[in-house]
């Protein structure tokens, strides 16, 4: 989130300094995993996927491990102007699926 709303300035400069006449669509991810051990197993998902020391750290605290987590971080992007939030589910199965529907009240 904090990415987002960081660059979010830029872009919206950026876009204007082109003479832009329309809105932009915004679209941001983020990594989640819910249900038993999520923290560990996005932890682990992470950490082996991303090789760079800072932009790991970076994921793995912002990843979502919490049905909480996740619809406040949802909440959070659309507040700040995000048309579309894609969510990336590590580790588990489809009941990802359905516990991620579960989370945000779907």
């Amino acid at each position: 989130m904090a990415n987002f709303q960081a660059v979010l300035p830029r872009v919206q400069q950026a876009w204007q300094d082109a003479g832009k006449e329309w809105t932009p669509r915004l679209v941001a991810t983020a990594h989640f995993s819910l249900g038993p051990d999520a923290e560990q197993r996005l932890h682990h998902r992470l950490a082996n996927y991303y090789t760079s020391g800072t932009y790991t750290r970076e994921s793995v605290e912002a990843g979502l491990a919490t049905p909480e987590g996740v619809a406040r971080e949802a909440a959070a992007y659309a507040e700040a102007g995000c048309d579309e939030l894609i969510l990336f589910p590590h580790g588990g199965g489809l009941e990802q699926v359905d516990l991620l529907a579960d989370a945000v009240g779907l």
